[in-house]
């Protein structure tokens, strides 16, 4: 087989920067030459939940892992993906979603309390090509035990895991944004969360005000308790701080997450434009992996979001195939441009790939808008075909 004419244009630039950050989302990190790329025959998991070690999980939580290759889903059965207690199997039936990369097995009932469960997907999950991994992928979990409080830190109903960073995104100096945050112990039948302090540190800690601390306070199972931090900028600039919670999860104590905000002269207006995949925000000029298809066979249309996170109004002129690598990027659905897009609103547009032949193609979409210093918002895209 040989390489398709996007191949051979790209091949001078020697090597591609691709970060598996999410499903189908690459941003930068692990390098690869196109060359390996096409003639690899394997693919891998990137991602999963519960993470490997983890503890208290709760026992009626589903069990996902993500590939970072589409996977034929008729090759996963309880005897290539299995969930274990010591020897004993736990039934269960599973998901796919393409889009996504993403496999999920649901078990029938609950899973016990405070144990260890193994979860293995074996070289028998194969692609849409017959490829399958380098070899069996396993990792562990334990679920909640009885009696034991679980810590659960959301914003705006989204849960956040421990590290992660909440974005105020852009205010004036002078200004108030307030957000709201919601603390909830998950334990179901026992197990009491004491939260002894709410604090905000870091080097931009007086940027962030904690207005709202219901600390110290002892929640039930089932109970929540609510506390409010505000971004008051008082100068120009990114700003950055961390949330850290004292509390009584054995497995998460402390439990910290992380605050940034971007402050700008009063009365300042400027459109913010940032580019969701279904796995994670895209930087611009990031990479997009549809995944490896045989000839004639499609992708489903992939999602992407163009979000305003600034303060005026974002307008979108053009969605453009740039370059499409013979036709086999298609943009099946966009709006009508241009589309004027309000502070914290949105819109899609949808992506296809479809293979006329074996290679590896590389292709590019272009959002063309008003956001200052990121016009055009570039989309690289790959997809594979054997």
């Amino acid at each position: 087989n040989t390489l398709n004419t996007a191949y051979t244009k790209s091949a001078v630039f020697g090597v591609l920067l691709i970060f598996y950050s999410s499903a189908g989302c690459f941003n930068s990190n692990i390098w690869e030459t196109v060359t390996e790329l096409y003639e690899r025959e394997y693919f891998t998991v990137i991602s999963t939940s519960p993470r490997n070690e983890e503890n208290h999980v709760q026992v009626d939580s589903p069990i996902v892992v993500v590939f970072d290759d589409v996977i034929d889903p008729s090759t996963v059965s309880a005897g290539t993906f299995y969930v274990r207690r010591g020897g004993a199997p736990v039934a269960g039936g599973f998901t796919y979603d393409e889009a996504g990369k993403r496999l999920t097995f649901t078990p029938l009932a609950n899973l016990g309390d405070g144990l260890v469960y193994s979860v293995t997907v074996t070289t028998g999950i194969k692609n849409l090509v017959g490829d399958s991994m380098k070899s069996d992928f396993t990792w562990q979990f334990t679920t909640i035990a009885p009696g034991e409080a679980d810590i659960d830190v959301a914003q705006g109903g989204n849960p956040l895991a421990p590290g992660g960073v909440i974005d105020y995104s852009v205010a004036d100096v002078g200004s108030v944004k307030p957000l709201a945050y919601t603390i909830k112990n998950l334990a179901v039948v026992s197990g009491d969360l004491d939260i002894m302090s709410i604090s905000v540190s870091g080097v931009d800690s007086a940027q962030f005000v904690l207005t709202v601390d219901p600390s110290p306070v002892t929640l039930g199972p089932g109970a929540t308790a609510g506390f409010t931090v505000e971004f008051t900028p008082t100068s120009v600039g990114v700003k950055n701080a961390a949330i850290t919670i004292i509390n009584s999860d054995p497995g998460e104590n402390p439990f910290q997450f992380y605050l940034s905000g971007t402050a700008i002269p009063p009365g300042t207006t400027a459109p913010e434009i940032e580019i969701w995949c279904p796995g994670g925000m895209l930087n611009d000029n990031a990479l997009y992996q549809f995944g490896t298809y045989p000839p004639g066979v499609s992708s489903p249309d992939i999602t992407f979001t163009i979000k305003n996170t600034g303060t005026a109004v974002l307008d979108v002129t053009g969605i453009i195939m740039h370059d499409d690598a013979g036709g086999v990027f298609i943009i099946s659905s966009a709006p009508v441009v241009p589309v004027s897009i309000n502070p914290g609103a949105f819109s899609n547009f949808t992506l296809r790939f479809i293979p006329g032949s074996k290679g590896v193609f590389l292709g590019e979409v272009r959002i063309q808008n008003n956001d200052a210093d990121e016009n055009p918002y570039n989309i690289r895209l790959m997809g594979k075909s054997k």
